[in-house]
């Protein structure tokens, strides 16, 4: 195979026999060694061979996973105004002089003055944990 057989038939997908072009092929399971994963190809049509070798250039999180419960250190509440840290003690209260403020600006406030940026969970009446979000309204 020529070099701009090689390039036409990268070009054109591995979809394809490089050779005579067929869609019929079969594959092996791919043998992964690192960073790569390597495959032998057979055209069931002209009974041509090849190995395909893919190698992993790069990785995109498309999202993150979502936690199930707190973390140490994550931030928890029963109440919207009294916050602890999970698996430490008291953090901070919403109220202050008698005037209840919105607990995300109070959260992002202590979270800007640690320079640690939690979690932050609501414990319902059952115990169960529900993640919030400094943009969620209450």
């Amino acid at each position: 195979m020529t070099n701009e057989e090689l390039q036409k038939a990268i070009e054109s997908s591995v979809s394809h026999c490089p050779f005579c072009g067929s869609e019929n092929l079969e594959a092996t399971t791919p043998d992964l060694d690192g960073l790569e994963a390597t495959s032998i190809v057979t055209c069931s049509d002209c009974e041509a061979e090849w190995r395909e070798t893919y190698r992993l250039s790069g990785v995109g999180v498309l999202s993150a996973p979502k936690s199930t419960e707190p973390a140490e250190g994550d931030l928890i509440s029963s109440d919207h105004q009294h916050f602890y840290e999970f698996g430490g003690g008291f953090a901070f209260s919403v109220i202050k002089d008698g005037v209840e403020r919105d607990w995300r600006v109070v959260a992002k406030e202590y979270m800007d003055n640690e320079q640690f940026w939690p979690n932050v969970w609501l414990v319902s009446d059952n115990g169960r944990m529900t993640l919030l979000s400094l943009d969620d309204a209450r």
